[in-house]
C-alpha cells in the first residue's frame, strides 16, 4: 500500500518494512530469476485525475522493479497500485533467507524493504515511495492546494497510527494483543475514517475531493488486508461493517477497473 516501521525493525527476523532492499544486479545470493514477477499491465488509458491536474499524460515509465517479501505488508500498496494503473513492473520478492545479505547491500540505503526502482531512480521508505508514485500518476494534489494535502498526509498518518502496533503483535504472535488492538485502537480508529470520509463535501465516495486518490489507496489496503479479504472476513469484518459508508468505499475501490479487481481475486494468500 503503505507508512510506519519502527516496530518491525526491532526484530530479528525479516519484516516487511516501508523501506530498502536491492535490484537484481546489486544482489549477487538474490534468487532473483525464481523470485522475480513480470507483471504484465499494458497501459491502455490514463489514471483518473484530479480536477487540478494538468491534463499532459505522465511519461510512460521505462522500468520498474518492487523489491519486497513474498508477503502482503507494506509492500502490497504499490502492487495494488500499479494493477489499478495498469503499469508494467517487475515484481522481485526477497526471499527470508537473502534478507541478511540483502539488507547490508547496496539495494538497502536504510536496511528495509520496500524500495522502488523507477525512472532510473532508486526510492526508500514507502510513504516517500508512495508519494512520489501518486504524484506521477496523479492521485496527489498538483498544485497548491494545501488543504487536500493535508487531508491526504493525515489520513496516512492515521493509517500508520493504527498498524504499526498491528504488525508488531502479528509478529510477536501476540493474539491478546492483537484482539485487544482491534476492539480498543482500530475501533475508535475505523469511526475517525467514517466521520473523515462523511466529511468529504464532494460526497464523491473518496476521502479527498471528487476522485481516487493516495489516500484511497492508503485507507483501502488498509481496510482489505485486515479486515475483508477471505482470510480476515470471519474475524474482523463486522468491525468494518458498522460503517456502512466505509463498507460502500472499500467495494468501490475494489471495483475501480478490471486489473485491480481481477489482481485482489487472483492473489495467493500471504501470512501477512
Amino acid at each position: 500500500m503503505g507508512c510506519k516501521n519502527s516496530s518491525e525493525q526491532t526484530k530479528a527476523e525479516p519484516q516487511p518494512s516501508n523501506r530498502g532492499s536491492q535490484s537484481s544486479t546489486d544482489i549477487q545470493t538474490s534468487k532473483q530469476p525464481s523470485a522475480a514477477l513480470i507483471v504484465a499491465l499494458p497501459v491502455k488509458e490514463a489514471p483518473i485525475q484530479p480536477a487540478d491536474a494538468p491534463s499532459v499524460q505522465p511519461a510512460k515509465v521505462p522500468s520498474v522493479t518492487l523489491h519486497y517479501f513474498d508477503l502482503y505488508g507494506r509492500g502490497e500498496i504499490f502492487r495494488m497500485l500499479f494493477s489499478y494503473l495498469k503499469v508494467n513492473y517487475t515484481d522481485h520478492r526477497v526471499e527470508f533467507s537473502e534478507w541478511p545479505s540483502v539488507k547490508t547491500s547496496t539495494l538497502c540505503e536504510f536496511g528495509v524493504l520496500p524500495v522502488l526502482d523507477i525512472n532510473g531512480k532508486r526510492l526508500a521508505q514507502t510513504r516517500s515511495i508512495l508519494r512520489y508514485v501518486c504524484q506521477v500518476y496523479y492521485l496527489y494534489p498538483t498544485r497548491a492546494n494545501f488543504s487536500d494535502i493535508y487531508s491526504m498526509e493525515s489520513l496516512c498518518d492515521l493509517i500508520d497510527d493504527l498498524r504499526t502496533p498491528l504488525i508488531a503483535f502479528i509478529f510477536n504472535k501476540d493474539a491478546d494483543g492483537i484482539a485487544k488492538h482491534y476492539d480498543e485502537n482500530i475501533t475508535a480508529g475505523l469511526e475517525m475514517l467514517a466521520t473523515r470520509l462523511d466529511k468529504n463535501p464532494s460526497n464523491s465516495g473518496f476521502f479527498v475531493g471528487g476522485s481516487v486518490s493516495m489516500a484511497d489507496f492508503a485507507v483501502f489496503e488498509f481496510l482489505w488486508d485486515y479486515f475483508l479479504r477471505s482470510e480476515k472476513r470471519q474475524a474482523h469484518e463486522a468491525q468494518v461493517q458498522k460503517h456502512p459508508k466505509l463498507t460502500q468505499f472499500a467495494e468501490k475501490m475494489r471495483r475501480l477497473n478490471l486489473e485491480l479487481e481481477n489482481y485482489l481475486s487472483t492473489r495467493k494468500y500471504k501470512w501477512l
